[in-house]
């Protein structure tokens, strides 16, 4: 199956508007260019740690960008459910940035260290500005 780089832009650009951001705005909070956010709201492809750091700022869940390169759907990023009995932090912002890092090394091999790093502290920052960590 072809990626659809066309239809991943349209809904960047229309989560981008229904969110009140400019390009701008997005290209600042991600960590990417405008040009970089410009290309693929034309429907530019980019490199996969752009697009991971994108997805994460407009609140969609990881794979999200892939499920739209395929013909879905992008999810939203959702509070994890209370388990009775459970700790209210299962895991550490260290464990969780070991995961991030961890998986991105065993999927993604074009970005380096430091750029994995990146990815694994603004995902840390995200889940708590989102009251999940």
């Amino acid at each position: 199956m072809s990626e659809d780089y066309e239809a991943l832009g349209r809904a960047v650009r229309e989560a981008r508007v229904r969110q009140g951001m400019t390009q701008t705005q997005l290209a600042e909070v991600a960590g990417v260019s405008r040009a970089t956010l410009q290309n693929l709201e034309r429907g530019g492809k980019l490199r996969s740690l752009n697009l991971v750091k994108i997805e994460s700022v407009l609140g969609w869940a990881p794979g999200s960008v892939q499920a739209l390169l395929e013909g879905g759907a992008p999810s939203p990023i959702e509070k994890m459910p209370e388990v009775v009995g459970a700790s209210s932090a299962a895991l550490s912002e260290e464990e969780l940035a070991q995961a991030v890092t961890s998986a991105m090394v065993a999927t993604v091999d074009t970005v380096t260290a430091a750029e994995i790093r990146e990815v694994a502290r603004r995902m840390v920052e995200d889940l708590k500005q989102r009251g999940i960590l």
